[in-house]
This record gives structure tokens, C-alpha cells and sequence, in this order.
């Protein structure tokens, strides 16, 4: 169907209100301003006072509909009419400048509380998309969420920590860092099982348990931090967000070939074998897996296999827009849909025009402006929408929006459902098909070890 054709379509749909009573696309809370419950008057506007010394209203200070927002000017008791209005006047300027002063506070307080996002937003857009460090972009996006206080060294100790110990593994084994298959499978060593690891700050010898998948609020609705590389990185556990993000800054490390992949709800990775078949590894439960069992959650439909929206290798810059969406994510977490918001958005559609994250936002946005305008327009029966423009418009540019999604084969993955899916990887590494993958990426390795050996005799 074409674009004109479905706003046809939209136009004619009667209204259903029964749209907002539905979750908001993966959960993404998009917050816009209020409307203004105070409009400052204009300056210079004759005063008119009537018989009883009294202003009307709406004439250069705060008239009937405007005194719910603040007090009426108190007049002078026993001026005259001139008088009078000289110092109506006067109280309401010194109201107005009341008002001015509070909403510059306002602002002034706002714009420090975002100014880590405009950093991290300024630093970002001096990177390559097409060459930047992921490493750097995750520690400015998760710095600005914290307020400019992850520390940069920890960051990087903590990865260079993750790195060693993929090179150690890599030594042990015989294995060249410089070959993508061997470092890949050196660094699912350290998702797979506990892994000796020579400290050479301390000269000790530790057992290090594997990076983990933590099943306590892994969508971090209660603590958002909890989809931080940086914290998975800090406490060795994570989740589908940043359990792939620390895979791929490790294989970052040594120049490895490593993909970002995407699922509903879910990413995990993808990676390369010798005979240059791309093989998917679940970061969640440090196993490779079928593409049979990437796809067997259900809601991945043939529009979102067609417009690859799910399960296709992310390119560099594809990558660099997702970490542009988590720092739009994150600013939406703690503020309001405004202008800062608005440019991490269009500087996301530059990079990459099928970002899904910008395509639910903007579902979101369009839907609590609807519900705003709709019940300024107080809530009126749905079949009579179509009298109220303001209001009908918005709802029309939200279906929109929302058929903008549904064309990508965006579906929404409950949370039992991704629960249950995530779960069932158990039986998936029982499955023969998946432990002949696995016994072959070793056997695989192991050749690329002896090639190793023969070129260092």
C-alpha cells in the first residue's frame, strides 16, 4: 500500500480510544511537556478601569482566566481611578517579573541537569560512524545517564581486565589473536565457564566466574543502570543489552570481526566461521544456538525478516545509531520529550532512516500527544472526533506513526513471552543440531591453533 493510499486509509478510520489503553510500543516512555497554565501577558497594553476602579481583563496583567494560575494584584484602598490603575500596573509587573524570574530558574536548573547530555551528544558527533570506537560511545552514553560521574579509567581497567583475559586464553591455547574465529571463541570462553586468569597487579592466579545473565530486572525498569555495559563489566552479570555490547567492545579489542544482532526485545551475536557462514552466540547463556531458535520466539514476522529489521548483521554505522538511540533512551528515562531530545532523534534518522528505536519513539511521542489534545478537547464520544481538528489531527498522525512501525514487522514481545523464550535455551543446548555447531566451532579453532603452531615453526 502506498503512502498516500494509507493516510486515505487512516482518514477514514472512525476513532477507538481503546488504542491508549494499551502498553506503549517495548515499553519506551516518551513525556512531553505540559501545556502552559500561565500565558505572560503583554507589555504596554492600555489599562482600563472601570466605574469601580477595577481593571477588565486581558489587558496587560492577568485577567479572570488567568488568576487560577496566581493572585490577583491588590489594589489600593483609596486611590483614585488614575491612581489606581498606575498601581495595578505596577503590582502586576512586579508579578510578571516574579514569573519571568521563576521560569529562568526553571531553566537555568533544567539546562545543568541536561548539559551531560549534550556533552556526551557533541563528543559522539565527532566520531566516524563508519569507524568509531563502541567502546568510547557506550562510556559517553552511560556517562550522561550518570551524571558525569563513571569514572573513565574504571571503565577502561575494567574492559582491559575482560580483554586480558581472552589473551591469556588465547596463549594458553595456542591461539593467534590476529585470526576473528579464534578470538571469538576465546572471548564465549568467558560467557561459557570460570576461567583461570593471572593477575598481574597482585601476581595472583584467580578463578573468574563467567559473565552472566541476570534474571532481576533485566529491563531496568526499576533500576535503568542495569542495562549498563559498564555495570556487567563491574559485577561480571548483565542482560541482553549489555552482555552483547561487552562481547563486541572485547572483540573490538584485538580488531575480531564480531556483529550486533537483533531480536524482539532481545540482541545477541553473530560472528563468522572458516568457511565464512555466519553462526549466532547467545551471550544470555554462552552457547551458540540455531537460527531455527532465534526465530522460534513468534513474533518475528516476514516483513521484519524482509525489511531486516530482526536478525541481520548490524553495520558499523547501524551500531553507531543504536548507541544514539540509548543515549535518546536514556535522556527519555529521566526528561521530557524537548529539543534535546529532538536532535539525538534527527541526527539518529541521518545515520540510519530504519533505526527502530526512533521509529517507537515516535509512535509514543504522537500517542501522548493525541491523548493530550483529546482530552483538551474534553474526551469527546469517538465518533465525533472528526469536529474537533486539533484533536482528530493528532489522533490520525499517531495511526500514522503506528503504521509506520507495523511496516517494518515491529511486533511487541510480551514480557512472559520473552521470559519463556529466553528460558528455553536450556533445551535448545540439548538439541544435537546445537551441539555439533558448538563441537565444530571448537574442532575449527583447534585447526586454526595447529595452522598457528606451523607458521610460528
Amino acid at each position: 500500500m502506498s503512502a498516500l493510499s494509507t493516510s486515505r486509509a487512516i482518514a477514514q478510520v472512525r476513532a477507538n480510544y481503546s488504542v491508549f489503553s494499551n502498553d506503549p510500543f517495548a515499553g519506551v516512555q516518551v513525556r512531553i511537556p505540559a501545556p502552559a497554565s500561565y500565558q505572560i501577558p503583554p507589555v504596554g497594553t492600555a489599562v482600563v478601569v472601570d466605574p469601580h476602579g477595577l481593571p477588565s481583563s486581558g489587558v496587560g496583567f492577568p485577567g479572570t482566566a488567568e488568576v487560577m494560575a496566581g493572585p490577583q494584584p491588590r489594589l489600593a484602598v483609596g486611590l483614585a481611578p488614575a491612581e489606581t490603575a498606575r498601581q495595578v500596573m505596577l503590582d502586576a509587573d512586579k508579578e510578571r517579573e516574579q514569573i519571568l524570574g521563576d521560569i529562568y530558574k526553571e531553566a537555568l536548573k533544567k539546562e545543568g541537569e541536561i548539559r551531560p547530555y549534550r556533552v556526551a551528544l557533541a563528543r559522539l558527533l565527532k566520531m566516524d560512524p563508519d569507524k568509531f570506537s563502541l567502546s568510547q560511545a557506550v562510556y559517553e552514553v552511560e556517562n550522561a545517564y550518570l551524571d558525569n560521574r563513571l569514572s573513565r579509567e574504571r571503565f577502561i581497567r575494567a574492559l582491559q581486565v575482560r580483554a586480558g583475559q581472552v589473551r591469556q586464553i588465547l596463549k594458553a591455547g595456542g591461539l593467534s589473536a590476529k585470526s576473528s574465529l579464534s578470538v571469538n571463541y576465546a572471548i564465549q570462553q568467558i560467557y561459557e565457564h570460570a576461567n583461570a586468569y593471572y593477575d598481574t597487579t597482585d601476581h595472583l592466579t584467580h578463578i573468574v566466574p563467567p559473565l552472566k545473565y541476570s534474571f532481576d530486572d533485566y529491563m531496568g525498569e526499576k533500576d535503568y543502570t542495569n542495562m549498563f555495559a559498564s555495570k556487567c563489566l563491574a559485577t561480571g552479570s548483565g542482560q541482553c543489552h549489555s552482555l552483547p555490547l561487552v562481547y563486541i567492545m572485547i572483540a573490538e579489542q584485538f580488531g575480531a570481526k564480531a556483529w550486533l544482532s537483533l531480536a524482539p526485545s532481545h540482541s545477541f551475536i553473530q560472528f563468522m566461521d572458516n568457511r565464512g557462514r555466519l553462526l549466532d552466540y547467545e551471550t544470555t547463556n554462552g552457547n551458540i544456538v540455531s537460527g531455527s531458535w532465534i526465530t522460534g520466539s513468534g513474533y518475528i514476522n516476514s516483513k521484519a525478516l524482509r525489511n531486516r529489521t530482526y536478525l541481520d548483521t548490524l553495520s558499523k554505522r547501524q551500531l553507531y545509531a543504536r548507541c544514539l538511540s540509548d543515549l535518546l533512551l536514556g535522556y527519555l528515562k529521566k526528561f521530557e520529550y524537548d529539543e534535546l531530545a529532538a536532535q539525538i532523534r534527527n541526527t539518529i534518522v541521518q545515520v540510519d532512516p530504519s533505526n527502530i528505536t526512533v521509529l517507537l519513539v515516535d509512535a509514543n511521542l504522537k500517542r501522548s500527544i493525541a491523548l493530550r489534545e483529546i482530552k483538551a478537547a474534553g474526551m469527546p464520544k469517538p465518533e465525533e472526533l472528526s469536529k474537533y481538528p486539533t484533536a482528530f489531527k493528532a489522533f490520525q498522525e499517531m495511526l500514522e506513526a503506528d503504521s509506520r512501525v507495523d511496516g517494518v514487522g515491529y511486533q511487541d514481545m510480551p514480557t512472559a513471552a520473552y521470559q519463556e523464550w529466553l528460558t528455553s535455551i536450556e533445551v535448545e543446548k540439548k538439541r544435537l543440531a546445537t551441539q555439533k555447531l558448538q563441537q565444530r566451532v571448537k574442532l575449527e579453532a583447534r585447526a586454526q591453533r595447529s595452522s598457528f603452531q606451523n607458521k610460528k615453526n
